[in-house]
Order: structure tokens, then sequence, then C-alpha cells
């Protein structure tokens, strides 16, 4: 019996030596699989996924407030910018989004003129309008060639760069913001992110002609720049321009791989995205690595690495949807929101405005998907200050 008890205590210390020296390290295991878990879903303290934050998520809850009275007219035409033009009467132009102005907007004014003119024009909106311009500097200067506006028009990007480097680059970016700010402007379709170092290339003189790294440096210089001033900046033209021939004349084809996009073109717009860009325009090449059937401002594909592989979450806006390059396409407007788009600019306001007011009455776009898009732009126009919250 005493044997038996014995062999009993045996087995039992033996069991809590084993215990002693098995346990621990399982549960070590286990623990160090869940943090490693953890860590690769990138989940917060509560176990739940970290939600993602939008350039604009702080105005969106105001957005909304102010959507609650919007018709779905008014929403639809929110999402186009029209070419200004004297002579083309804009069917129910309180509910326009927007205008984009060329010089000849700007001729024989000058900051007083133009003070009342905008003014006027701005009256005549239910919801305050985007106003842009094209002032890149250089040979599009839709301000600064009119002498009410400046002595001599911009120098390009590249010409300030070859005389005075970065500083004057920055220097001169800081005076065309005072002056657009000065005229009323609330969007400066401007900087070019574009890469180009050939003088055979369409975009080269409006490049400021460094590598991809300088150039990306450059991006975010200027949009830091205009985010300080409460200015909109809007990188163009994405996914990168090249060598390419010129969109507003016919068609433009880009066979680079898409990996030299990634290692080169994307490097600007990855920068500028990073600064708080609230615009990217996206150009009417056709990238045949990504979508050989459609024009990158048409394509699901191309804007999807914009917002998916980029992490973009600002507003992303077409090049005019007249120039020859879409001039195949039917129902132009329907693609572009379905591919992503959020801001149309159009020179035929009217009837693109019909074929998309259409497209969501017939069930081919949800309201739900142009609600997405307005909330983003209300929600832009309350971050920089051109309407007030409700």
């Amino acid at each position: 019996m005493k044997n038996n008890r014995k062999i009993l205590l045996i087995l039992i210390i033996i069991v809590l030596i084993l215990s002693f020296f098995v346990v621990p390290k399982v549960f070590k295991k286990e623990t160090l699989n869940n943090n490693k878990n953890s860590d690769t879903n990138n989940m917060t303290p509560n176990n739940e996924p970290e939600e993602k934050k939008e350039l604009f998520d702080a105005y969106y809850d105001d957005a909304l407030k102010i959507m609650e009275d919007m018709t779905l007219e008014q929403k639809v035409s929110e999402i186009f910018l029209a070419k200004y033009s004297e002579g083309y009467k804009i069917n129910n132009p309180s509910y326009l989004g927007g205008y984009v102005l060329f010089g000849s907007y700007f001729k024989n004014e000058d900051y007083t003129s133009i003070t009342k003119k905008i003014n006027e024009l701005q009256s005549k909106a239910q919801i305050k309008y985007t106003l842009a311009v094209d002032e890149e500097g250089g040979t599009v200067t839709r301000l600064s060639s009119k002498p009410g506006f400046r002595d001599t028009k911009f120098l390009s990007p590249r010409e300030l760069y070859t005389k005075g480097g970065m500083d004057l680059v920055l220097k001169t970016e800081q005076e065309k913001i005072d002056m657009l700010k000065k005229a009323h402007i609330n969007l400066n379709l401007a900087p070019v992110a574009d890469i180009s170092t050939s003088k055979n290339d369409f975009i080269y003189d409006r490049s400021i002609g460094l590598s991809p790294e300088d150039t990306a440096t450059y991006i975010s210089k200027i949009t830091e720049l205009y985010y300080q001033n409460n200015l909109s900046s809007c990188l163009k033209h994405f996914p990168g321009y090249g060598n390419n021939a010129d969109t507003h004349t016919g068609i433009s084809v880009d066979k680079r791989s898409l990996e030299e996009f990634q290692t080169k073109d994307f490097l600007p717009f990855i920068s500028g995205i990073n600064s708080k860009t609230p615009y990217i325009l996206v150009s009417h090449n056709t990238i045949t690595s990504v979508d050989k059937d459609y024009p990158a401002s048409l394509s699901k594909k191309v804007i999807s690495i914009l917002k998916d592989d980029l992490n973009y979450t600002g507003l992303i806006i077409t090049d005019d949807v007249n120039m020859d390059a879409l001039k195949e396409y039917q129902n132009i407007p329907s693609l572009a929101i379905n591919a992503g788009v959020d801001v149309i600019i159009t020179g035929d306001y009217n009837k693109h405005y019909e074929e998309l007011l259409n497209a969501v009455k017939n069930g081919q776009i949800s309201e739900e998907r142009i609600n997405t898009s307005v909330k983003k732009i209300i929600a832009w126009k309350l971050a920089y200050n051109i309407i007030e919250k409700e």
C-alpha cells in the first residue's frame, strides 16, 4: 500500500513538473499567433478593423444636411463644371456645380471689375459655384496674361526652375495663389504632375522637366503651399501623360508597362496625395497595360488604381469630355461616373446633364452613386469655405 502511495506521489510530481515547462510554452505560442494576426489585419484594441479616414471626412455630416434639400436634378447638376461661354446658354444655371473660366472671361477686366462680375455670377447659384481656371504658367495662363491682373504673364515652372531653382518656383507660385484668391477663383487646375524630358512630347513645355523623384518633391511643395493658403490645387494628368499625343485633337494610346507607371509616373501623384491635394484630374489617354478598351477618364480599372492602390479619397475630375479623344464614345457622363469619377468638365453641359439625369432615372446609375460624389463635392466646398454649413 505504501509503495502504491509513493508511486502515485511520484506521478503527481512528474505531472506538476511537466505542466510547469509545457503549459507556458503553449500559451506563449498562442499569444504570439494572436498578436501576429492582430498586426496583419490592422485591428484596433476593441478587435474591430480600423476605419479608413477620407480627406473630407470631417465635413460629411454637414454635407449630408445640405443634401437633404437637394432634388435629384440639382444633385446631378452639381457634378458638372461647364466651360464658360457667353454664347452658350446654360439650362437652369442655379443648379450647376460650377464653371471653368477661360482667358476671354478676364479680358479687359481688373480686380475691381472682376469682383463685381464674379459676384453677379455667384448670385445665380443656389449652392456657390466652383470657379476653376487653368493657371499653370508659360503656355497656359488665363489671368496673368491679362494686363488688369499682372504686367507680365507667369513663366512656366520649367523656366522658373532653370532661372532660380525651387525657391523661385515657390515664390512665384505664392504670387499666383494671391492673384487667384484676389480674383475670387477657388480652384486652380494645376500643377502639372506629368514627367517629360523630351522636347518632342506634347506635355514637355507644361511639365517641370525633372526626374520622377524631383518632380514628386516639387508637387509635394506646391500642393502644401495651396493647402496652407486655403486654395484648391488639382494634380494633372493622371496616370501620367508621358510622350503621348494631344488628346484635344485625337485618340492617344499609351503602350507603356504598368511597372513603368508605378516606378515613375505615379510618384508625383503619390506625393501630392500625401500633401492633401483635393483634386486629381484624369486624362483621356488609353493605358493599354491597364485597360485597352477605355481611356483613363472612363476606365474603372485606371481609376481603381488611384482609389485602391494609391489610397486617394479626394475628388476625381475628368479633363474636358468634349475632346476628340472621346468622340467615338456614347453616354460619356454615365461611363465616367460608373468608372468612379466625381466631377465632369464639359463644353456641352445641357446635353451631358440630360444624359446623366436620364441614366439615373432609367436605373443605369443609382442615385446612391450620385450621392457619393455630391457628398464629397459639398464637403470640399465646406472645407475650403466656398459655402457655409447650415
